[in-house]
């Protein structure tokens, strides 16, 4: 509307990406410095899924999206996850709590042996990709990712070969589930008082 109009400066504008509580707001008004302050950190930013696969894979199930499941093993220090007689898509599994809401990166390292391989998470155990899914790796060793929100306690995080010839697998390492988004909110005095 053009009836309104502010006769005066503005000498200080800012946009945080939170609410203020009343002593931040005061303090600011009466240039006080207000150091940074942590808003809605995670207790930890990686959820432990044992996915360095050096000597051991506890917690990883063998599974398959149809069929027979796949085999788990270690080699080389990466876990191999081999397609078997019977079996489509065969898979690791691995069941990580997730809090509802938060968003995840999921990673890994994947290297293509013998059939194509990515990485998927979905609120039950079949091996799908109802919360999201990777690239395809279908040659070389890549490192691939991609963000979910949980949208339960309990989320499904999958290794899958995409083949339904036996013997055929991928290899897999440096699995990794960390909690995407804000760590620290800053408040405007907290980086020598330069916003703009």
């Amino acid at each position: 509307s053009t009836n309104y109009h502010h006769r005066g400066e503005i000498k200080d504008f800012r946009i945080h990406n939170r609410a203020l509580d009343a002593d931040e707001i005061r303090g600011l008004y009466n240039g006080e410095s207000t150091p940074y302050k942590y808003a809605n950190a995670p207790s930890a930013l990686e959820v432990n899924i044992n996915g360095t696969f050096d000597s051991n894979y506890t917690g990883w199930s063998a599974s398959a999206e149809s069929g027979s499941a796949a085999s788990i093993s270690n080699s080389s220090y990466k876990l191999l996850v081999t397609n078997n007689s019977g079996g489509t898509n065969g898979h690791a599994v691995y069941a990580a709590t997730t809090v509802i809401g938060n968003e995840y990166v999921f990673s890994a390292e994947i290297e293509y042996t013998n059939a194509n391989a990515s990485l998927s998470a979905d609120n039950s155990t079949g091996g799908g990709e109802g919360l999201g899914n990777s690239a395809i790796v279908s040659s070389g060793t890549k490192t691939v990712s991609f963000n979910f929100v949980a949208t339960a306690t309990t989320t499904y995080l999958f290794l899958r070969t995409h083949t339904s010839s036996a013997g055929a697998g991928a290899k897999f390492d440096n699995a990794k589930l960390e909690q995407a988004g804000e760590v620290a909110a800053y408040t405007p005095k907290s980086i020598n008082d330069k916003w703009y």
